[in-house]
């Protein structure tokens, strides 16, 4: 009897409740083919997330029993829930080839003992990366229109500090307190002219938390709300800045003040890499009145 190893894939959370893709219809018609086939299912593994094939701990542990030669085939239920990268489904043949594993898809009909076989699974490879990148296109298409329309195209969950993300409006709204916080650190650097650390240590002596919980405000939190569009109502998308629908936080003439501030504070020359000691120049031998170096031992 046949060792059968299970394995089910979702790209997201959401993807995994449709009837569709879902986990448990993944393993009910995988279940169902190695019944048919009156093979002994040895392990079901499940992975949630579009990462690469490195970061799903369901896939690599069924590389481990590829190579250890624990099973001897392996069922899916659709050949992109293996993946989508061509690369990645040649890589994985290759290595259930070397290990006279035999693999199967409950909804494709495929025999990889065969040339043609092989050929017609490489051939769904190409059009399932197709689908992929067709997808990704489509998104990016669809941000960059959002972001053009001045719609917001970052995380609905994690919206910049000075602000919330309204569903139902689809923009960002302005948040009081931290928008407070947000006039103070500008204030604090381009009016009375603090830097990075000062601010920030200033904001943490206050006790006023920044965003992540636990965290404490540090220099590059500073100078990365210093430099941040979204404050003057703009939004950043794919190195370009459009006009946002959410309220200005900050007057864009003391925000040009602040952005001429940080760039001529980086064009400020390096300070000497040439020590400094009291006596330099001045102090001689005492038997030859060569003038003294110093020199690190």
């Amino acid at each position: 009897m046949s060792r059968a190893f299970v394995y089910c894939h979702v790209s997201t959370e959401e993807q995994s409740q449709d009837d569709h893709y879902s986990l448990a219809l993944q393993e009910e018609r995988c279940r169902d083919y190695a019944k048919a086939k009156s093979w002994r299912i040895t392990k079901v593994r499940k992975d949630v997330g579009s990462g690469r094939n490195g970061d799903r701990p369901g896939f690599q542990e069924l590389l481990q029993d590829v190579s250890a030669g624990a099973i001897d085939v392996v069922i899916v239920y659709r050949l992109d829930r293996l993946s989508r990268n061509v690369r990645d489904v040649y890589d994985f043949l290759e290595r259930t080839r070397q290990a006279d594993v035999g693999f199967v898809s409950t909804s494709e009909a495929f025999d990889t003992t065969t040339a043609m076989g092989r050929a017609m699974l490489g051939v769904a490879a190409v059009f399932s990366q197709l689908t992929r990148e067709v997808i990704g296109e489509n998104t990016r298409d669809g941000m960059a229109k959002r972001a053009r329309s001045g719609k917001y195209t970052g995380s609905a969950g994690n919206p910049p500090y000075g602000h919330s993300y309204s569903t139902a409006e689809g923009k960002l709204l302005v948040e009081p307190a931290e928008a407070g916080v947000v006039r103070q650190v500008f204030d604090l650097y381009g009016h009375r002219k603090w830097g990075y650390m000062k601010i920030a240590q200033h904001l943490n002596q206050e006790g006023i938390p920044p965003r992540m919980e636990g965290a404490q405000w540090s220099p590059r939190r500073v100078a990365a709300m210093l430099r941040s569009p979204v404050y003057v109502g703009k939004l950043p998308y794919r190195g370009k800045v459009y006009d946002g629908e959410q309220e200005p936080i900050i007057d864009q003439s003391l925000f040009d003040e602040v952005q001429v501030l940080l760039a001529s504070r980086r064009q400020l020359p390096p300070r000497s890499q040439q020590s400094q000691h009291l006596l330099s120049g001045i102090a001689r031998c005492g038997q030859c009145g060569e003038r003294l170096r110093a020199h690190w031992i």
